[in-house]
């Protein structure tokens, strides 16, 4: 009974070995220029897109600036990161959102043409 359960345990063994040690790096690792990241470091949320990964620092644009604008670049090390996700964009919504907003915008551009080319009319 104990030759068995130590040739269980020695291929137990054997199957998690390759798992041991470190993995290998993939890093750097860039992410969509327009893949928007959360980052949490030191009890603040950053939001930032344009973002590449490093063994040594995470870097990336403000999600508020343009991704050309190459000044605004900013570095947290990692060892200051405490955590990242990427935001999920749903662009279906976004793009009804941009829509409802033009259609709105037309309205009341409609409205102001109309009251200024005939300010007694009520209809406008």
């Amino acid at each position: 009974m104990t030759r068995s359960s130590a040739f269980a345990f020695v291929l137990l063994a054997a199957g998690c070995g390759p798992n041991w040690g470190p993995r290998p790096s993939n890093l750097p690792t860039p992410l969509r220029p327009d893949a928007v990241v959360r980052i949490w470091s030191g009890g603040e949320v950053k939001t930032w897109h344009a973002v590449i990964v490093t063994e040594i620092s995470v870097s990336g644009i403000p999600s508020t600036m343009p991704v050309t604008c190459d000044s605004c670049v900013l570095r947290i090390p990692r060892t200051q990161v405490d955590s990242m996700k990427v935001v999920k964009v749903d662009y279906k919504k976004l793009n009804a959102l941009k829509f409802v907003g033009l259609v709105a915008v037309a309205i009341v551009a409609e409205g102001v043409v109309c009251a200024l080319l005939d300010p007694h009319n009520g209809q406008c």
